[in-house]
């Protein structure tokens, strides 16, 4: 050949070599790579580590876009779900239902692959074979994980740029991106000419299209999640609030669209297995999500862990190494733990791991839901509103520019009625004094839930980011259901408290009235049936205040007969038992029994019976905690029957109120006060009085409550019991019902097991300063209305001394009275009786006209 034919074949030569380099069959970056196994890509711009306890990132848009946090759901556990195929806080053993996620590497792996061939096979097979481990256990198989070596510790020398030599060259470099070539010297006039004319435009220039641009350059729009709001204690202490923590992620080079898929697979099994070996862990990914992953979304970074903790984010920063990433994202915290768990609630309900092409606007990581709790019945409050920002990649998928479109603006801040140090006393000596219980606290004059403690409690924590099966089956099996919320959904027998809603129907009725008096018999019989006081002795002749101090069954077995179920019911249904109290929360209604729903169910009408073990809070009578103490408001009040309040301001991030919930008035009580004075003095005698059965609910404040011991669960021989009331006696401004649950044939009773655990509270939640403030709210309530019935004398003031006990043996004090039943013989071991100055009344006008039963 001769010389010109050389020199113009090698003129061409550069022509040729480019149009090489589009052949369909591989990307320029894919030969490279199959060339360079040996090597590894350099991927820069590490994210540094945000610690879980540190402060939120001032500019959410600087935030890597990482992936979704969560596959399947966070905090609920689905026995018919898939396992979860992303993050897993602890390792379980198995894998996903459809062979995809993060596992835990198998315990019985398979026989190691012979040759590359098996691997591969497998590595496609995973999704439909179970037992078919994940990338790391088929990469240690056949032998190919590498070994890593940290980036901070010894330098790796970076491999050749794929793009290097091409006209975006000198973009990357301006890009801050690593080069291991310059730009050829020898170009024409024309194309100096071209760039120079470029300058002015070099985004552009950037998106140039020529030969050797790839599909690869791309734009993309992201969604920023907004923190979700706080929720706060009436004294503005969180109960629920945001961290931030970090997800070890794999930040892959770009390969082109038919990557070596081995290659591409031992990428991500050296980094894995890395991160396990510097941490301890076990965590592992199926293959197929990995090509999903890289076939769609190669762009971003593949989270593969669980929440780090703090010390694990520094561990894995300090030994970094190319391709991994720690990823920033927001997870809800409760810092109080355990503390009001039941009513908070929780956040989960994740969206799954996307795994389709990135969709314009999508998050960068999935919201989380409100699942229970206040979490629940706030969320579209609590959440915020979005931010966006967008990102531009080049053809080498480096990132070359973002931008922020929009700042997320946080949640609104939910204030809540309760009080942090109250609800922390409640819960300590409900954990201290009983096996299992509940306590509630609620102002009288609005409805404010101070404290609403249900025990034994579990921590919202265990359920985020996700709760591990074996932690929620035993939370679900454990004997003392953790989980279950007594405070609202608890209904039981409410025993002798509910003698204050019959002693109302009695008065209301017109049937007695104050001076009436009637029997308190050891036992009573009506026919066949025998029923029995819970003192066996003969107590004589009592009124309706006396009967309330001494807790007398049959003094109300007589009487309700008499006045019937429907008169009960009735003034019941107007302190608001019977049906939901309008938490925000999935209580329970209970249920009052009536005529018209026994004859509905049984086609007969309550038995004399019936009514009588109603009238003591038996029977079918259910009631929840929160309706005792709001009844107990409602006689404290004396005029309304409030709906209870557990949110009373909803702020923005910046404080300013947004919306306020007013106090929530159920219905006018609508009892007249000669009712209620004789009932309110038989509260007082019960905890004030040497014959009163809750004496050991004293204090200094002046407590009226009611004593009440009930049968619970017959067939294990459990009762429980209650004291519930108000304070102080005269002018009330908080109401409170404690409940007891005891153990299998274990002796309970109100005065023993729950009064002190009132008495205990007082005594350290009433420091100087909420004594004060409540005796000062107690005396600015006096004039809106009169207690006509009982003397001024008859409230003990706070600094009066205990009243001294009774003696030991005394005669009746009653004078006689026409039983209705046969009593039995007072013995010489009967209790003291409450004094009286009135006249006993054997029967009322009412009685005289109409008879016995109304």
């Amino acid at each position: 050949m001769d010389t010109p034919s050389l020199q113009r074949l090698l003129r061409c030569l550069p022509v040729l070599l480019a149009i090489l380099i589009v052949i369909p069959d591989s990307s320029p970056a894919q030969s490279i790579f199959r060339d360079r196994r040996d090597r590894e890509p350099i991927i820069p711009n590490i994210v540094a580590p945000v610690g879980p306890g540190e402060e939120l990132p001032p500019d959410p848009s600087s935030m890597p876009a990482g992936g979704p946090v969560e596959e399947g759901t966070e905090g609920e556990v689905d026995p018919n779900a898939e396992t979860e195929d992303g993050i897993v806080a602890e390792p379980v053993e198995g894998e996903d239902a459809d062979g995809e996620g993060i596992q835990a590497v198998p315990t019985n792996e398979p026989a190691p692959a012979t040759n590359e061939e098996e691997v591969l096979n497998r590595a496609r097979d995973a999704s439909a074979n179970r037992s078919t481990p994940g990338v790391v256990a088929l990469m240690r198989n056949v032998g190919q994980l590498g070994k890593l070596e940290p980036i901070n510790q010894t330098p790796i020398t970076p491999p050749s740029n794929p793009l290097a030599g091409s006209s975006n060259a000198r973009l990357l470099a301006e890009a801050g991106q690593p080069t291991d070539a310059q730009v050829p010297p020898a170009e024409d006039a024309e194309k100096k000419d071209s760039e120079e004319e470029k300058k002015d435009d070099p985004l552009n220039e950037k998106l140039q299209s020529n030969i050797m641009t790839a599909l690869d350059a791309r734009t993309f729009t992201f969604s920023i999640p907004a923190p979700r709001g706080q929720i706060l204690d009436r004294n503005g202490l969180p109960l629920a609030q945001n961290k931030v923590v970090n997800y070890a992620a794999i930040k892959f080079p770009q390969l082109g669209d038919k990557p070596d898929e081995t290659f591409l697979l031992k990428y991500a099994a050296d980094r894995i297995n890395y991160i396990n070996g510097i941490l301890g862990t076990s965590w592992d990914m199926q293959p197929k999500v990995i090509r999903k992953h890289y076939e769609n979304r190669r762009w971003m970074p593949l989270l593969f862990s669980g929440a780090l903790t703090k010390s694990e984010s520094q561990r894995v920063e300090k030994y970094m190494v190319e391709g991994i990433e720690l990823v920033p994202i927001y997870l809800r915290h409760y810092p109080n733990e355990k503390l009001l768990g039941h009513v908070i609630g929780y956040v989960g309900k994740r969206p799954p791991r996307a795994t389709g092409p990135i969709t314009n606007a999508e998050p960068i990581w999935g919201q989380g839901l409100g699942v229970q709790g206040l979490e629940k019945a706030y969320d579209e409050m609590l959440t915020g509103t979005p931010g966006q920002f967008s990102e531009l990649y080049d053809e080498g998928g480096k990132l070359l520019r973002k931008d922020k479109i929009s700042d997320p603006i946080p949640g609104n801040n939910i204030v809540t009625s309760f009080d942090l140090n109250a609800q922390r006393l409640a819960e300590r000596l409900l954990r201290e004094r009983s096996n299992r219980g509940a306590f509630v606290m609620m102002d009288v004059t609005n409805g404010d839930v101070l404290a609403m403690a249900s025990y034994p409690s579990f921590n919202p924590n265990d359920f985020i980011p996700a709760i591990s099966k074996d932690r929620y089956q035993m939370l679900m099996n454990d004997p003392e259901k953790p989980l279950f919320p007594r405070a609202y959904q608890g209904a039981y027998p409410p025993a002798s408290t509910y003698k204050i809603a019959s002693a109302l129907a009695f008065l209301e009725s017109g049937f007695i009235d104050a001076g009436d008096y009637y029997p308190c018999p050891g036992s009573w019989t009506i026919g066949s049936l025998t029923m029995r006081n819970w003192n066996s002795s003969d107590e004589g002749d009592m009124n309706v205040i006396s009967a309330i101090a001494r807790s007398c069954n049959t003094w109300f077995y007589e009487i309700a007969i008499s006045v019937g179920g429907d008169e009960m019911a009735s003034m019941s249904y107007r302190l608001g038992l019977g049906e939901k109290t309008g938490l925000p929360l999935p209580e329970n209604a209970g249920f009052i029994p009536d005529n018209k729903k026994w004859i509905e169910k049984y086609r007969a009408r309550l038995s004399d019976g019936d009514e009588a073990n109603m009238s003591i809070g038996q029977f079918q009578v259910k009631c929840t905690p929160i309706q005792v103490a709001r009844m107990m408001a409602a006689v404290g009040d004396q005029r309304r029957v409030m709906n209870p309040r557990t949110v009373t301001q909803v702020q923005d991030y910046n404080h300013n109120i947004v919306d306020v919930i007013p106090p929530d008035v159920r219905n006018s009580l609508n009892v007249s006060s000669r009712s209620l004075a004789p009932v309110r003095k038989g509260m007082y005698d019960v905890v004030n009085s040497s014959w009163g059965t809750g004496k050991s609910g004293y204090h200094k404040i002046v407590v009226a409550a009611k004593t009440g011991t009930g049968q619970w669960i017959t067939s294990e021989n459990r009762n429980v019991a209650w004291f519930a009331g108000y304070f102080p006696a005269k002018d009330p401004i908080y109401s409170f019902a404690i409940l007891y649950e005891g153990n299998p044939g274990e002796n309970v009773s109100g005065g023993k097991k729950a009064a002190p655990i009132l008495s205990a509270f007082l005594n350290e939640y009433l420091t100087w300063e909420r004594y004060s403030e409540i005796t000062k709210r107690s005396k600015a309530l006096r004039g809106d209305y009169s207690l006509t019935s009982v003397n001024e004398e008859d409230f003990l003031p706070p600094s009066a001394p205990k009243p001294a006990a009774a003696p030991a043996v005394a005669k009746p004090i009653f004078r006689d009275a026409s039983p209705r039943s046969t009593p039995q013989t007072p013995s010489q071991n009967t209790r003291p009786r409450a004094p009286t100055n009135s006249s006993p009344r054997r029967n009322s006008l009412f009685q005289r006209i109409f008879g016995k039963r109304r």
